[in-house]
């Protein structure tokens, strides 16, 4: 377990006076860096906003960018899946956003509506230890109520299409590149950023964030890359280290 670790970290756990705006706009997110390995790095970038009617807080929502960079020279493959876990510290049940782009870059370039669509799943995984193999989806499940059909924020993490982009390009340090009848190529990628938004309170089988100033979080971070569109091969999930102090409610809602 590590602790979180941002730039402006400290002045968030010295109170409002020190936060200032820091987590209330997207223009001011609190970034925590959830992986960084030889292939890819997984940041989130999240703040809050009030809701607008006599519930405030229940309104309220936690906001995201969930973002990754495909390092060069790695073999990663066009289809990527990454995302993060979140939970009540010490707990057992992690209430999961699992992310899912397939970045063809002469699709991406050709349309940009296409860099838009990545398909957010709202998944968990209940126990102490980390997935393991084999993984595939058996361990992080869609819960019960999820549909992908509802980009719905009340229930789950919703898709904010306006700031969700992919940016990529084939792998320069690659010489050959399967067919395009393979349906998937090496890429490198500056960001592949996946931009959500939640309620604090959902109908459904999430975590609900809360503003106690005693209520402990943790998260950590996942990734893994597919040749198959269905996801048949069964490749594993890289993780990230678990990380303490995670705080989803920032401080200017405490």
């Amino acid at each position: 377990m590590i602790t979180m670790v941002t730039e402006n970290y400290q002045k968030m756990v010295n109170g409002v006076e020190d936060a200032g705006t820091l987590g209330t706009s997207d223009a001011d997110p609190i970034v925590t860096e959830l992986m960084n390995n030889d292939n890819v790095i997984l940041t989130l970038g999240h703040y809050n906003t009030k809701g607008d009617d006599e519930n405030v807080f229940n309104n309220s929502k936690f906001h995201g960018d969930l973002s990754l960079v495909v390092k060069s020279g790695m073999k990663e493959i066009s289809t990527q899946e990454f995302g993060y876990c979140i939970q009540y510290a010490g707990a057992t049940r992690w209430d999961c956003m699992k992310a899912i782009a397939f970045a063809l870059p002469a699709e991406i370039e050709a349309d940009v509506e296409y860099g838009s669509n990545i398909d957010m799943v709202d998944t968990y995984w209940i126990g102490t230890d980390l997935p393991s193999e084999p993984v595939v989806d058996a361990q992080l499940k869609a819960d019960d109520g999820w549909f992908s059909s509802k980009n719905d924020f009340t229930k789950s993490w919703a898709n904010i299409k306006t700031k969700t982009y992919m940016t990529c390009q084939l792998d320069s340090a690659e010489e050959v590149q399967p067919s395009d009848d393979a349906g998937w190529k090496f890429i490198e990628c500056e960001k592949i950023n996946a931009h959500f938004e939640r309620n604090f309170i959902t109908v459904g089988e999430d975590l609900m964030l809360d503003s106690f100033s005693d209520t402990k979080y943790e998260v950590i971070g996942f990734q893994r890359d597919h040749q198959n569109a269905d996801f048949s091969d069964d490749t594993s999930y890289n993780w990230g280290e678990p990380i303490a102090d995670f705080m989803p409610v920032v401080a200017s809602f405490r």
